[in-house]
Parts: structure tokens; sequence; C-alpha cells
């Protein structure tokens, strides 16, 4: 969990900031954020970090469609098993989402 320590920065209590991000760096940290919590629990200003990119996808990369959302999900968690053969090892979840974090 001390990967994802740089979130608590970028996610202060109560600041509502949306991403200012292009949606391939949307995109790449809503899949980061998923690895992530896929190995381990998510503290709270990790979980609202990705929240906000989530939502901020959601809107703008599927116009709200929830159901688009989803079906990229699966393509590309999809791709990304065919190109590595399985996901990504256990650290290198955590090491991309501190990395997204620190370029915001």
């Amino acid at each position: 969990m001390l990967a994802l320590t740089p979130l608590a920065a970028s996610a202060e209590p109560g600041a509502e900031q949306q991403p200012a991000a292009s949606m391939d760096d949307l995109k790449g940290v809503y899949l980061a954020c998923d690895r992530a919590a896929t190995h381990a629990v998510l503290d709270v200003a990790a979980a609202t970090f990705c929240s906000r990119y989530a939502e901020e996808l959601l809107q703008r990369g599927f116009a709200g469609d929830f159901d688009m959302l989803l079906r990229w999900w699966r393509e590309a968690k999809e791709a990304a098993m065919a190109r590595y053969g399985a996901e990504p090892a256990k650290g290198s979840a955590e090491t991309d989402l501190a990395a997204q974090t620190r370029r915001r």
C-alpha cells in the first residue's frame, strides 16, 4: 500500500476537482486502479482518486453509459491478458497507479 501513498496528496478531503486528463490518461488510470484494487484494498485517498477518474472517464469517454464503459473495460483487460499472458504482476499495479498520480 506504500506505493499508493502519493494519492493522499492528490485526493485532499473535500476537494472535488475534476481531472484535466486526456482520454488515454483517463483510461490508463482506470486500468491501473482496477489492477491495484484487484491486489489490495485501496485506502480512502486512493479510492477517492480512482473514483474521480472513473467518473470522468464514464462521462467524457462513454457519455455516461455504464454498459459501454464495462464493454470497453472487458475488452481492454482481455487485450492486456492476450498481450502479457496474464494479469500484470502484483507490484506493477501499485507502481502504475503511483506513477499515474505523480503526473497529476
